[in-house]
């Protein structure tokens, strides 16, 4: 048999308040038997209105939920209670319903009416844990208005400017950037414009403490607009580290920038195969302007003789492979002059990429020296080679006289005395001989000699 619906003196009434409500509504007595349950208690637990009252209070409330003893026990002195107990639906899944429950006719009947807040919770706890992120992000967040209020602030912000939350909030964006545009200000109007249609922007400027210190900040700001009202949602972060190292990449390029345009030699950076950066040198050397050399491949102008060891050499520094730091090699001019440099190599990180600097000097009037001078040293080896011979005949025919003159003298006494002078002159004649086929002439074998 169906359960009675709630009888009152206007029964027509509660009866269609109680139908239309779109909260759960019971009918119950003080041991939690249903009497009646609406269509959206059905619908909030899955059941018919005959299964509701079957299970009862106790089969459709969590009874290991710390909250259901203390609700019944406040029913029970107040007469009344509310708060958030958790419920059981029909295939077991739980839900939060905020309960109201009234004991009316003088304790005989008990009305509860259960909304299901579970979405609500979670959106409070997610919105909960957003706030928790926001406040303990690492960089500051700032929540202004379009006229440049600050309607909210994070941790790292208070801790960043030295205010508190309140105080902060109490303030303007001019109170912590002075060179920011004051409301009313063309430029103020104008930015807010321009910001309105890009949705966001980014920039960098300095934020004031409360101690007077100040700090660069790079600001990035989406626009947002809520409940009608614009919003800029400004996320900045102390960049006083980047700006150092900036400053000190600065100087060192700056630096490199003066060794490099007075520098005799030529000096090339190139990313890949293509130049990035040529100096003054590099120009007078290879005779074609900075843009010419910009737009061609790294080797483009090596002789074609050693075109492809210098690529090779090149792209193996680049990859940080092991490969000769200097060689020579040849490169041809605009002109078409073929000239000798050496060339040196090294691996460096320029502007966040791998980058090969080489340093090229023109050696070609020093190999123009050292082949007149090898021509020259040639020259003079042949020249000793043919003094030493002429000698060496020269001595001979010395030789040769004195044999002829020996040959006119009967007394064999004088005509050894004419012998001896004849070995001396060929012991001196082999020493010509020895130095004309010699390729030093600095010195003779004794072994050999004697």
């Amino acid at each position: 048999m169906k359960p009675s619906a709630p009888q009152t003196s206007d029964d027509t009434y509660y009866r269609a308040l109680f139908e239309s409500s779109l909260d759960a509504v019971f009918l119950t007595v003080p041991d939690g038997t249903i009497v009646a349950a609406n269509p959206a208690a059905c619908r909030m637990f899955a059941m018919s209105e005959e299964e509701i009252c079957a299970v009862g209070r106790d089969g459709l409330i969590d009874n290991t939920d710390p909250n259901h003893r203390r609700f019944f026990e406040v029913r029970k002195s107040m007469g009344k209670a509310h708060g958030e107990l958790i419920y059981l639906r029909k295939n077991g899944s739980k839900f939060i319903g905020d309960t109201t429950s009234v004991i009316v006719d003088g304790g005989a009947s008990v009305f509860v009416i259960v909304r299901d807040v579970t979405q609500e919770k979670e959106a409070e706890k997610a919105l909960r844990f957003t706030q928790f992120a926001i406040d303990h992000a690492f960089v500051e967040v700032y929540l202004l208005t379009s006229e440049y209020r600050i309607v909210y602030v994070n941790d790292a912000a208070c801790r960043a400017l030295g205010y508190t939350r309140e105080e902060l909030t109490q303030m303007s964006v001019s109170d912590i950037d002075p060179w920011h545009p004051r409301p009313g200000d063309p430029e103020h109007t104008d930015n807010w414009r321009m910001f309105r249609e890009t949705k966001h922007c980014r920039f960098e400027t300095s934020h004031l403490t409360k101690d007077g210190r100040v700090y660069p900040v790079e600001v990035r700001s989406n626009h947002l607009v809520f409940e009608g009202r614009e919003y800029s949602c400004a996320f900045c972060q102390d960049i006083t580290e980047r700006k150092r190292a900036e400053e000190t990449i600065h100087q060192s390029e700056e630096k490199f920038r003066v060794l490099a345009e007075t520098s005799p030699a030529a000096i090339v950076l190139h990313q890949g195969e293509k130049f990035i950066y040529a100096n003054p040198a590099t120009m007078r050397i290879s005779g074609y302007s900075e843009a010419e050399l910009l737009d061609m491949n790294f080797w483009d102008r090596i002789h074609a003789d050693f075109r492809d060891m210098f690529r090779e050499h090149g792209l193996a520094c680049l990859r940080g492979e092991s490969a000769p730091l200097q060689f020579e090699q040849k490169l041809t001019t605009k002109t078409g002059e073929e000239r000798w440099v050496v060339v040196s190599e090294g691996k460096i990180e320029y502007r966040g990429s791998p980058t090969v600097i080489a340093t090229i000097l023109d050696i070609t009037e020093a190999k123009q020296a050292e082949e007149r001078i090898s021509n020259a040293l040639a020259e003079k080896v042949v020249l000793l080679k043919e003094v030493h011979h002429r000698v060496k005949n020269n001595l001979q025919i010395i030789c040769s006289l004195l044999d002829l003159q020996s040959d006119s003298i009967p007394d064999e006494r004088s005509r050894s005395y004419f012998r001896e002078n004849q070995d001396r002159i060929r012991s001196m004649a082999l020493v010509h001989e020895r130095l004309y086929k010699s390729d030093d002439f600095t010195s003779v074998g004794l072994e050999e000699y004697i």
